[in-house]
């Protein structure tokens, strides 16, 4: 407890010597940043945007070009407000507090920027992106406790919320009346329903209203709610499925690895059964949410909510096959997201205004703190990210300086030594120079 308050101790170090070491001019600093990001983000969404067009399958129109060139420039305009507002909110929070701290280095900027900048961009992709930084930065906050020794090890919490969320999706699409259009949902239903046994369910529960009417008039007539012709159609449709799936992701995962081969120039280590497991996990999860529903269905007389949670918890094991941390992550948050949405429309719970806004400001606000002062909690290819955008500048933080003052290891990921500007720097850091940096020879 005593470490975590002494984290809100004042410093009274200058945002030069603390964080934009390469400029001593704030607005230079910002400026760098925010250039940076442009061309960044640029080249990301052209590449986003055009695969999607292209992912289409038809030629484009002159407004499908006019509209793809203005989504890539507004998707670029936030991203950059965003870099650039956080490198302009450090400051600004700097000279309103007149110091600086643990907490106001990155959290409280990435957090204004970050609220301001949300509106830049597109409505339909704000949910996405708000439920994507949330995914990571839930992530990093339990690496951070594991790394400041605040809790265990959780070896299989992983495993646990893959399958809180295939059940609460089961569930959901076993029991919604009307099919949503919610793209997690959507996947999810392929994953357990295709129209064929849709028709069938269908057709079963009426038939099966009839035999329970026959059956109050003669208890001793059994009947089976699937003949065997119907039986055998519907395995028959479920390892089909399962295979289709398999090939999808098997055939998705070797393409991801020749693309890195021609790219990078390099193989990637593991045989053809690592690189077939997302096929293997794809095929398998179908498989085992399709013939649990199918068991279930049989042996009830009718499809009922709770299949749904018995089958997620039955085909969880699949995820072992592709045991990647940011599966269940994104699914649960993403299952939240949707039952919170639910509910909102159902008058469960007050509708929050600007929530999707305030949810990614928060998030957000977290993955910039972490990348500034513990990136060792972060994600590698989040780091990656940071780095990228912000032209290398996120790394020239004087983690050393943090660690110091604060006996924190957020130099051990990423080790820079800045190079400063005597005229421009403290007695106080001067003191503690060659540790935690050096002078520029004039």
């Amino acid at each position: 407890m005593g470490l975590a308050l002494s984290k809100f101790r004042p410093l009274d170090y200058s945002c030069y010597e603390m964080t934009h070491t390469w400029s001593p001019l704030c607005s230079a600093a910002a400026l760098d940043i925010g250039f940076a990001c442009v061309l960044q983000s640029l080249r990301i969404y052209t590449t986003v945007y055009a695969g999607t067009t292209v992912l289409k399958c038809r030629i484009p129109s002159r407004a499908d070009l006019i509209k793809l060139v203005l989504s890539i420039l507004q998707s670029t305009a936030f991203l950059s407000y965003n870099a650039f507002g956080f490198a302009t909110a450090h400051c600004l929070v700097r000279q309103v507090l007149g110091f600086c701290n643990f907490w106001s280095l990155g959290l409280i900027p990435g957090w204004i920027s970050s609220f301001l900048a949300i509106f830049v961009e597109k409505h339909s992709r704000r949910g996405m992106l708000a439920t994507y930084v949330t995914n990571v930065a839930s992530e990093s906050i339990y690496y951070s406790l594991r790394n400041n020794n605040i809790i265990d090890r959780k070896p299989y919490i992983d495993y646990l919320l893959f399958s809180i969320s295939m059940s609460g999706y089961h569930y959901l699409n076993t029991t919604l009346e009307t099919p949503s259009l919610d793209p997690a949902l959507k996947l999810t239903r392929l994953l357990i329903q295709d129209s064929k046994s849709e028709k069938l369910a269908s057709k079963n529960l009426q038939e099966g209203h009839k035999h329970q009417q026959h059956d109050e008039l003669d208890p001793d007539q059994q009947h089976d709610e699937f003949d065997p012709d119907q039986r055998h159609a519907y395995l028959t449709s479920a390892i089909k499925a399962s295979f289709k799936h398999f090939l999808f992701g098997a055939g998705g995962q070797i393409l991801l690895s020749l693309f890195n081969l021609i790219r990078k120039g390099r193989r990637s280590s593991g045989g053809w059964i690592d690189k077939t497991r997302i096929g293997f996990f794809l095929g398998s999860l179908t498989l085992l949410s399709r013939m649990s529903m199918f068991v279930l269905r049989k042996f009830s007389g009718s499809v009922e909510g709770w299949h749904g949670l018995v089958a997620g918890l039955i085909s969880s094991p699949s995820y072992l096959i592709y045991r990647n941390n940011s599966i269940p992550l994104y699914a649960f948050w993403k299952l939240v997201e949707i039952v919170l949405r639910m509910s909102s429309k159902s008058g469960y719970l007050p509708k929050i205004p600007f929530a999707t806004e305030l949810i990614y400001a928060s998030s957000t606000a977290v993955l910039f703190h972490m990348g500034m002062l513990e990136p060792q909690s972060l994600r590698k290819s989040y780091v990656a990210f940071l780095d990228q955008v912000t032209g290398k500048k996120i790394g020239k933080v004087n983690r050393l300086l943090v660690d110091h003052e604060y006996k924190t290891n957020s130099s051990k990921t990423i080790q820079y030594k800045p190079i400063y500007q005597e005229a421009h720097i403290s007695d106080q850091l001067k003191s503690l120079l060659p540790d935690v940096g050096t002078l520029k020879n004039m």
